[in-house]
């Protein structure tokens, strides 16, 4: 199933990463579990992103996300040592639901 083995490639794995395959820090975010895992993640991160945009702009949000995902992933490989195997865009939702938080409301 090549599929299975492109995720496979793009997931966080905590032994590769420390091995030197650094894309995984940002690749991680993209693949997911299920169809289902990653619909709720997208619909989650787009309705945030709706609600920050205004305020940030496509610039400053896309940077934001372009610096976080490897964030996020660094945090679990500092902060989570049992954490193995990773993927799902969960943090950067989550990410996206805080800044929206954070927007202005509008009139």
């Amino acid at each position: 199933m090549p599929f299975d083995a492109a995720s496979e490639l793009l997931e966080f794995d905590r032994h590769a990463i420390l091995a030197g395959e650094v894309w995984r820090l940002w690749t991680c975010h993209l693949v997911h579990y299920s169809a289902q895992h990653a619909l709720i993640d997208f619909a989650t991160a787009a309705a945030a992103a709706v609600v920050a945009l205004p305020s940030l702009g496509w610039r400053r949000l896309c940077l934001i996300l372009a610096l976080a995902a490897p964030l996020i992933a660094a945090g679990l490989l500092l902060l989570a040592p049992e954490c193995q195997y990773y993927r799902g865009a969960s943090g950067i939702a989550v990410l996206l639901v805080v800044l929206a938080a954070g927007a202005p409301a509008s009139r």
